[in-house]
């Protein structure tokens, strides 16, 4: 299923087209799957940081990937942006979801559980 990009009063400019051609050039379609999505990640194939989320400079600021790709898809910027896919370097809109600090604190506590009891 496409994307569609909508594109907010968030950007005081029009949108730099070549910027975003940039930005999904960086992007591989055809990411792993995790055992809990029904889809593939789109993994981020440009500049990481070291916990493995993704980089990109745009307008004047370095973005974490998966953030600007939600604010592409949704037209917003929450304080925090999870991944369902548990993938750090995915940018697929599908997988992630709004979020405030609760929730990404809930989110890597859930994902501790299950690790140990997997271990275990």
């Amino acid at each position: 299923m496409p994307v569609e990009l909508r594109l907010t009063a968030f950007f005081s400019a029009p949108v730099d087209s070549e910027a975003l051609s940039k930005f999904w050039l960086k992007v591989d379609k055809r990411g792993p799957t995790q055992d809990h999505m029904d889809t593939r990640c789109w993994s981020w194939t440009g500049a990481s940081n070291a916990d493995g989320y993704g980089r990109f400079y745009y307008k004047g600021r370095d973005w974490l990937a998966h953030r600007l790709s939600f604010l592409l898809a949704t037209g917003k910027e929450p304080k925090t942006v999870l991944h369902k896919c548990n993938n750090p370097a995915c940018v697929r809109p599908s997988h992630l979801q709004g979020g405030d600090t609760k929730d990404n604190l809930l989110d890597l506590l859930i994902d501790r559980i299950y690790t140990d009891r997997d271990v275990a």
